[in-house]
């Protein structure tokens, strides 16, 4: 588990953040202006991990935890589940603040969109 007590565990973070799916995303504000977001998404059997990084160096992250009941509980081992009462995702999210030394990790595994596949909606 990423998060234990509403605190990031940072022994478990630091061993899996680099087999994440990292992505850099461009934000132009004007014509001199050009951030980015660092965005991460993990997803096995049993969890889904999805992670965003603003510009401002604080990171956002969530860990949900598949087939759990609305509680956040399990399926017992060998029971049957009646009428799918176990087909929640259940989990939190913590937000920490990060320095500049953790991003340049980020910055060296983190791909680059080759194109911006952002849809713009309008009503």
């Amino acid at each position: 588990m990423l998060i234990k007590d509403r605190q990031l565990d940072m022994e478990v973070f630091k061993s899996e953040y680099q087999n994440w799916d990292w992505r850099k995303v461009p934000r132009k504000l004007n014509e001199d202006i050009k951030e980015f977001f660092f965005v991460a998404n993990y997803q096995d059997d049993f969890r889904i991990i999805s992670v965003k990084i603003r510009p401002s160096m604080r990171m956002a992250l969530t860990e949900s935890f598949k087939n759990r009941d609305l509680n956040g509980n399990e399926a017992p081992e060998g029971t049957k589940v009646p009428n799918n009462k176990f087909k929640y995702d259940y989990g939190s999210t913590v937000t920490v603040l990060i320095d500049d030394n953790f991003l340049d990790k980020i910055k060296e595994i983190a791909k680059t969109p080759e194109a911006n596949t952002i849809q713009k909606v309008s009503l």
